[in-house]
């Protein structure tokens, strides 16, 4: 398992960072806001991964922080969505948004993500309802702000 990789952002696609490695180039397939927050090209960045294997391919699958990589492994769980289905779902929705919707069972801003229909949405409320702790989330937006207010502070 590769659970980050560091190094040189040598390139942008539409859908994946390269990252360079002493000399190796990994492509990690992002969503599309984490994509737009890497920075320039030649600037360092640390991308927390999943790797899919599957009989034909080997892939990973790229987030800023853990919070997002345990968010999309918990979207990958739900049966019938697929790492590139939780990679559309988390290019519409930032994870925190997404377990807002989970949480409200709001199937329709799930939908907007292409591929994922109604009833897969709906499923993923259900599967991922009682997985997630609204206590928790709430805590952790409190610390973010608190620690936002800080970085804010020393400028």
């Amino acid at each position: 398992m590769i659970s980050y990789i560091r190094g040189e952002l040598a390139g942008l696609e539409r859908d994946k960072a390269i990252v360079d490695v002493q000399g190796v180039g990994y492509g990690i397939y992002m969503p599309e806001q984490s994509l737009s927050l890497l920075g320039p090209i030649g600037c360092e960045v640390k991308i927390h991964t999943y790797l899919n294997v599957r009989e034909d391919a080997m892939q990973l699958f790229g987030f800023l922080t853990r919070d997002d990589l345990e968010v999309f492994r918990l979207v990958i769980g739900v049966s019938g969505i697929g790492p590139k289905g939780g990679l559309n779902i988390l290019s519409c929705l930032s994870a925190d948004e997404l377990k807002f919707a989970v949480l409200s069972g709001d199937a329709k801003a799930i939908c907007a993500a292409p591929g994922i229909g109604k009833k897969t949405a709906e499923k993923l409320i259900i599967e991922l309802k009682d997985k997630l702790d609204l206590k928790e989330m709430l805590r952790a937006a409190k610390r973010s702000r608190r620690r936002d207010s800080i970085r804010w502070a020393k400028r």
